[in-house]
């Protein structure tokens, strides 16, 4: 669960990085990246002090911070800092926040085999995240939904 938490962000990490390589930005990107090891290392050296679950808490710091130095030059470069970036990625976590405790709720609660309830917990949280995006009309769960309905019927997209 706290690795879900930590890696909600490594979408906006991609998108960030992406931004330095699109504008020809390798050098800063190495330096960059170089900056987060010397950071993430002394994390994980510290969580370990506290086991698996230190580790996985490392990991969240480790992903908050690198997040805000990848968004720095986002800011930079596009005008379109962490905040703003988080801001357009509130309806998303709107959605998913419900559906995590409905499926940490379930999987707690219901007893069974470990695979039954897998199962249960993967449907429940794909119906609870499809319904609340389409009620919260998400564009971002419509454009998903076409793009699966064009690759199902055969689209291919034009190179």
């Amino acid at each position: 669960q706290v690795l879900c938490l930590a890696d909600s962000l490594w979408p906006l990490h991609t998108i960030n990085l992406n931004v330095l390589i699109a504008q020809g930005h390798s050098r800063s990107m190495l330096r960059l990246e170089m900056l987060k090891k010397l950071i993430g290392l002394p994390l994980l050296g510290i969580g370990t002090l506290w086991g698996v679950m230190g580790i996985a808490w490392s990991g969240l710091v480790f992903g908050t911070i690198a997040f805000v130095i990848n968004a720095h030059y986002s800011a930079r470069l596009l005008q379109y800092g962490a905040w703003q970036q988080l801001r357009d990625c509130l309806p998303v976590y709107f959605v998913s926040v419900p559906m995590a405790l409905l499926v940490a709720w379930l999987s707690a609660t219901i007893a069974g085999p470990v695979w039954m309830r897998l199962l249960l917990a993967i449907l429940t949280g794909a119906l609870c995240f499809a319904g609340a995006a389409q009620a919260l009309r998400l564009s971002a769960f419509a454009d998903a939904v076409d793009l699966l309905r064009k690759f199902i019927a055969g689209e291919r997209r034009p190179v």
